[in-house]
């Protein structure tokens, strides 16, 4: 009788768990946050997840996690505190009382080399209930150790006579493998980096839908390589890998032109696959001499500047199928390692994310097509054509028209930005370049053998494939616009690296970073893909502590100033407040700190900062290139020792944060030395007025808090005046000043001022961009007027913080300093001018927050949608906290806090409320 007690209760208590499941469930299982978790080199990797339920008020009060290599006992498994030492079971965390479903550190035991793990986890909430087990998630480890690479670089190494008008002409190369396996496999992984740009196939197919793999790095530091999955492509017998191997980067499009570029020499790969047999042995692949080579392939030359020239009648049809004759190829030569240290790329690959149509073709009198595809982006136009063999189609590519209408090069500089196609002539033929792209909106079309059709052509956009996190819209289209024009340009930035996307620079500029890291990181989830480029940036750094302007593929870019590579200091706090990831400062601090000393020997002896190079680029004084060049008009001195000391207050707060109290002490020192030369020098303490007298002079002595207390009202009302009479309601801001303007303004009590600036349409505005035909943002306030030589309209510089503003300001999403990664969300939108109604939202790493708020006959509303395991702190626009009507859809109390500055203050959990204030 007792037996039978406890099976029903047993069966009482599964079947409550199976119920109580189906309302709160963990989902979303990453690891590392990694798209792809094969390759992955960290000794003790992280595990996240999210909470999905309907219920209100759900946090998380403790977890449990289990990892084991065999997939079917996890599958089984369903109690594992009584398993915690069985054989299978990696490493059980035990229950562990916490609300962190973030970042949770592996603490198991040690991992292998190509193993691959398999996890779940389960959690208790906050009515001590326990969910179900999550689905499994896994991560593949990646070689652990540099002895464990036994494959070898490989390559064709030519003499090679560089031009005289230094476009560097190489053709791709072709390599290609048949071996056989012998035996049923039980799972394989190919590790592989070719190098500048690559692609690998397996039996005919491309193995991946990601394009111009490796992301660019300076090669000499680093390599990154690529890790696949070929359980279920290899087969039973002879199987056949092959790869196409371009230029990129590496072997550099120019050397001199239009300044001294690195190169690293010829096109050349290394690929290592592990394969693992159902009776437990194993072997591996592996590049050697052994491996058929050749450079006489259809893609004759490969240029990221001027383009990709494919001839169609040199294919060689299943080159990289089994029983091709590669007789007539060479032996692959064994060639030097780049020198630098193998990883694997974390950050999301490029891929081809859209296809756009024309929306317009027209026949030139030169008998030339033009093609207009409405909107600029990066990636490549796709044709398909059929005529006659050796015909050439030739493809100009740009952003840019003459005052007749047809597209002009000149933006390009000295970009030849021209794809070149030999038909075959067999039918119709598909094709688009491989190895490079391009930012552009309008294409010319010559040689087209008949006419040109919209079925024709299209424009592949190609980007990072970052996931989309964020949507913004409101009652204004102009505001709206504005909006696509800075997601335009955020796209054709994100490449890997944040890169150029035309002309011949192409470079991953330090500035665009620090001045658009968080509107990017509203937009989409730019973990992996800035954690990324803090690495490059580390490998960057020099002894002395320096940082390039603009990356590492530029030599002479080490310029000494202050503002461009403060992304040092900035990007990991930023990165950090998104994700909430403390390794990202643990692991950047010392170059932080490096970079700040390094500032320090170059600072004058009374804590100005005198070696300034950029000032606020390209501000709205430059528009006339007559009377002041792009550096702008605000003292670089000013904004130098204005960037050093926030550098300085970066520094001390991650010193703080890692407990590093001598660091503490001596920044904090530091700090207050230059802040007292920064006022002493630049501040009239009568006038309230900075140096200068410009908008960026005074939004960054306001945002840095460099303003002396009892002068701030005069200050904030200079900074007032300056926009309101000086410029008429217009911005003059440049890079620099741009990060920082609409911040200053909603700070000190003046989001009607910023709204007037995004709603100008004259000169200098976003608006303008707009009225002259801007699909982006432009480099210039004034792209229009100026001549080509700096005037591209494919950057994020002159939108800065916008998006993060209009997420933070008018949408009302802001994180939590104190409580990172939307752990706690800041809920505090600004109804201003003639807005009716903003719709945001923005997928968290713990879900999706909304915010959705209209006016309608005086009558606030405002829907807000809080996720799992995040609480939210409130702010109801009103002035009278009687007015206000707050419910939830789950019928939960809440509770006002308090009125504070014309808002109701309220603390809510998870779930959906509406707020309705009747007063504003």
């Amino acid at each position: 009788m007792q037996k039978l007690h406890f099976l029903i209760f047993l069966f009482v208590y599964v079947n409550a768990i199976n119920t109580y499941s189906q309302r709160v469930s963990v989902v979303d299982l990453q690891t590392e946050m990694l798209t792809n978790p094969i390759g992955i080199v960290d000794l003790q990797p992280s595990f996240s997840w999210r909470l999905k339920s309907k219920l209100p008020n759900i946090t998380q009060t403790a977890y449990e996690i289990c990892v084991s290599t065999e997939l079917s006992y996890l599958t089984k498994a369903t109690n594992h505190s009584v398993a915690k030492n069985d054989k299978q079971t990696i490493w059980y965390s035990g229950i562990v009382k916490s609300g962190q479903s973030l970042h949770l550190k592996y603490k198991g035991s040690p991992l292998l080399s190509n193993q691959r793990y398999y996890w779940k986890v389960r959690i208790w909430d906050n009515r001590g209930n326990l969910t179900a087990w999550s689905s499994i998630a896994y991560w593949q480890m990646g070689l652990l150790q540099p002895d464990e690479w036994k494959a070898n670089w490989i390559g064709l190494d030519v003499q090679y006579t560089e031009p005289k008008d230094d476009r560097r002409v190489l053709p791709a190369r072709m390599v290609r493998k048949e071996f056989e396996v012998k035996k049923n496999i039980a799972r394989a992984t190919a590790h592989f980096c070719g190098l500048g740009l690559s692609e690998l196939y397996l039996n005919g197919s491309k193995i991946s839908e990601s394009i111009m793999n490796p992301t660019p790095s300076y090669y000499k530091n680093r390599v990154l390589y690529v890790s696949y999955d070929l359980s279920k492509q290899l087969k039973e017998g002879v199987n056949t890998v092959g790869a196409i191997l371009g230029n990129g980067r590496f072997f550099a499009p120019r050397i001199f032109t239009p300044v001294e570029t690195p190169n690293f020499g010829f096109p050349k790969m290394i690929f290592q696959l592990h394969i693992y047999y159902q009776d437990g042995s194993s072997e591996m692949i592996i590049s050697d001499s052994s491996w058929r080579i050749t450079d006489q392939g259809p893609i004759r030359s490969n240029s990221e500047f001027d383009g990709e020239e494919y001839n169609a009648t040199m294919e060689q049809d299943a080159w990289n199928k089994v029983g091709f004759d590669d007789s007539k190829w060479q032996q692959a030569q064994l060639v030097q390692s780049p020198g630098g240290k193998l990883e694997p790329q974390k950050q999301e690959p490029m891929k081809v994310i859209e296809t756009l149509k024309p929306i317009e073709i027209r026949l030139l009198q030169n008998g030339n097509y033009w093609v207009d595809f409405g909107q600029n982006l990066y990636g490549m136009c796709q044709i398909n054509v059929s005529g006659p063999r050796n015909t050439k189609v030739s493809i100009k590519t740009s952003f840019d028209l003459d005052s007749l209408g047809n597209i002009t090069m000149a933006n390009n500089r000295s970009a030849l930005s021209t794809d070149t196609y030999i038909l075959k002539g067999k039918g119709l033929e598909t094709w688009a370049p491989r190895f490079r792209g391009q930012g552009f909106r309008y294409a010319e079309i010559s040689g087209w053998p008949g006419t040109l059709k919209d079925s024709d052509i299209q424009f592949l956009v190609v980007h990072s494939d970052l996931n989309k996190v964020g949507s913004f819209s409101c009652s204004n289209p102009l505001v709206n616009k504005i909006y696509d024009n800075m997601l335009h340009s955020v796209r054709m930035q994100e490449r890997g690296l944040p890169l150029d996307p035309d002309r011949d620079e192409r470079q991953p500029w330090l500035s665009t970073s620090d001045m658009t890291s968080e509107t990017e990181s509203y937009m989409y989830q730019t973990y992996s893909f800035y954690n990324n480029f803090l690495n490059e940036t580390q490998m960057d750094q020099r002894a002395d502590g320096s940082i390039s302007d603009a990356g590492s593929f530029w030599h002479w870019a080490y310029t000494k100033d202050p503002c461009w590579p403060s992304i040092a200091a900035s990007l990991p706090w930023s990165n950090y407040y998104f994700y909430a990831n403390p390794e990202v400062l643990k692991t950047n601090y010392e170059m932080m700190k490096k970079w700040v000393m390094y500032l320090e020997k170059n600072l004058a002896p009374d804590y100005i900062y005198r070696l300034a190079t950029y000032s606020d680029w390209v501000d709205a004084y430059t528009m006339d290139e007559k009377v002041a060049t792009p550096f702008g008009a605000t003292s670089k001195e000013l904004l130098a020792t204005a960037y050093y000391y926030n550098n300085l207050q970066l520094c001390e707060k991650t010193a703080s944060f890692l407990n590093n109290t001598a660091d503490v002490q001596y920044f904090s020192s530091a700090k207050e030395k230059v802040k007292t030369a920064f006022n002493k020098t630049f501040l009239d303490s009568i006038t309230a007025k900075y140096q200068s007298d410009t908008q960026a002079a005074y939004a960054l002595a306001l945002e840095f808090d460099l303003v002396p207390e009892r002068m701030r009202e005069k200050v904030a009302k200079n900074l007032v005046d300056n926009i309101m009479i000086k410029n008429n309601g217009h911005l003059s801001v440049g890079t620099i000043g741009i990060k920082w303007l609409m911040q200053a303004l909603t700070h000190i009590g003046r989001t009607d001022i910023a709204y007037i600036i995004l709603n100008k349409t004259t000169r200098p505005s976003w608006g303008y961009m707009i009225q002259k035909g801007a699909t982006s943002i432009w480099e210039r306030w004034d792209t229009d007027t100026q001549s080509p030589g700096m005037n591209g309209q494919s950057q994020t510089i002159l939108a800065g913080y916008l998006g993060a503003w209009m997420y933070q300001t008018l949408g009302g999403i802001a994180y939590d300093k104190k409580n990172p990664g939307f752990k706690h969300i800041i809920m505090r939108p600004e109804p201003v001018g003639d807005l009716k109604w903003v719709n945001a939202s923005f997928n968290s790493l713990y879900g999706e927050i909304t915010s959705k708020w209209k006016i309608k006959n005086g009558i606030f509303t405002w829907t807000v949608t809080i996720p799992p395991n995040s609480t939210a702190t409130v702010y109801v626009p009103t002035t009278n906290i009687n007015s206000i009507k707050a419910t939830s859809k789950q019928n939960t109390e809440i509770k006002t806090v308090k009125l504070e500055s014309k808002a109701a203050v309220y603390q809510i959990g998870s779930g959906e409320y509406v707020f309705v204030s009747q007063n504003n």
